[in-house]
């Protein structure tokens, strides 16, 4: 029996046919296990790879990368060789599930491209909106606030606007809200889904063009405007495991012994030698070992997803980004009389690390347990039916024999 409580994103059951994507059932019900598990420690990184915006706890002139003891846990080891991983196996398994029982018809992909718009567009317009009303707030009090003065203090052309609204991250575009990029990466990849599967669906032509797409990850990492190399790669590298049927988890097991060996010699390299493309490479050796750990956790009964710790992953990483989350740890530091320093610097970033993921988490359970329609608009959540007064009603509904796994993928399938 499967337990679907308070809010979920709507299962969508695709028609079988000779056109369609199939993956074992036990296999897919495991690798639906996985990636609930997985899905808010990744989000976590996220916030842990951001966490450096709170320079202000040092003197002017000196930022945290100046500071030895900052400099090596935070950016060498957190920041650059473990946080730095999340991002691309999102994507990964982003590609996996977008292929994972998908017919090829131009119906299927329309009707997947649609809920991508409104599951991903909608909340970052939310989030922009609401970001910048609060900066508006700000510019009309006189708050020194500098992307606030940027914003209302000055004439921007309609293209300005849409930069920021679209996330595409020119060089002359607005800084009011940072999550767009991975919202448009994530849509337009999947608009390009008909040219990923024609070039992924036999092996040699599937080899040729991960190689190919390897080689500019590791070369322009930085995002694109319209579609960057990183979302590209990844997501074609869990697109070609679903449509040739591998077992993501299964071989990230048997990967994990000797990708950490890899990335511990990437890290140990780093710190002697700057190479530019390393951080990116390391990164890749350590995405098997994190699926991994996720995998061996569900299959020992170690670790049991959490609906609704998964369903707040969305809402964890536009939030996080929001400009009132900076906590303001200067005022923190002035007000227990903490001298600055070098350790005074890391515990900052690791205490914004903890609030930028936990905030965020209280909110989202407060707002799925007494307003769940907010959760529309701010993470393209949708209340189920059974909802009475704002308040969630567990409904049960049996699984017919033969279909493990599969309504559960269907369900992150179209959440993806």
């Amino acid at each position: 029996m499967t337990i679907v409580a308070g809010i979920h994103k709507h299962s969508v059951g695709l028609p079988d046919s000779f056109d369609c994507l199939e993956t074992p059932a036990p296999q897919a019900a495991h690798m639906s296990a996985v990636i609930d598990v997985l899905r808010f420690p990744l989000i976590s990184l996220v916030v842990l790879y951001h966490a450096f915006h709170c320079s202000v706890t040092l003197p002017p002139g000196a930022y945290e990368w100046h500071q030895p003891v900052t400099d090596f846990i935070y950016w060498k080891l957190l920041h650059d060789a473990i946080a730095r991983s999340a991002v691309p196996l999102f994507f990964a398994l982003s590609g996996y599930l977008y292929f994972l029982r998908r017919e090829r018809t131009l119906q299927s992909w329309w009707t997947k491209l649609r809920k991508r718009f409104f599951r991903l567009w909608i909340p970052l317009w939310s989030w922009a909106g609401l970001a910048l009303l609060f900066l508006g707030i700000l510019y009309a009090m006189s708050f020194p606030n500098a992307v606030a003065q940027d914003i209302f203090g000055k004439s921007h052309p309609l293209w300005w606007w849409l930069d920021g609204f679209l996330g595409l991250k020119t060089v002359s575009g607005p800084h009011f809200f940072f999550a767009g990029w991975f919202v448009r990466d994530l849509f337009f990849v999947g608009l390009l889904s008909p040219l990923w599967y024609a070039l992924l669906k036999h092996r040699v032509s599937a080899i040729l063009t991960l190689s190919v797409l390897y080689v500019l990850y590791l070369t322009i990492f930085a995002p694109l405007p319209f579609l960057g190399s990183r979302a590209m790669f990844f997501f074609c590298l869990g697109s070609a495991y679903a449509i040739h049927h591998r077992d993501f988890a299964a071989d990230a097991e048997k990967a994990a012994g000797p990708c950490l060996l890899l990335w511990g010699a990437g890290f140990a390299i780093g710190l002697f030698v700057r190479v530019p493309f390393l951080p990116a490479l390391t990164t890749t050796f350590l995405i098997p070992v994190l699926v991994a750990v996720g995998s061996w956790g569900v299959r020992r009964h170690w670790i049991r997803p959490v609906p609704w710790l998964a369903e707040s992953a969305f809402f964890v990483y536009f939030c996080h980004e929001s400009l009132w989350l900076r906590v303001p740890w200067d005022m923190i530091r002035m007000h227990l009389f903490i001298p600055y320093g070098d350790w005074t610097c890391l515990w900052s970033i690791l205490l914004n690390w903890v609030g930028g993921s936990m905030l965020p988490l209280v909110a989202f359970l407060g707002l799925r347990r007494f307003i769940p329609g907010t959760l529309v608009l701010l993470c393209g959540l949708t209340p189920h039916k059974g909802t009475r007064g704002g308040r969630s009603e567990a409904v049960v509904r049996p699984r017919p024999s033969g279909t493990v796994g599969r309504e559960s993928c269907d369900r992150k399938q179209d959440a993806e």
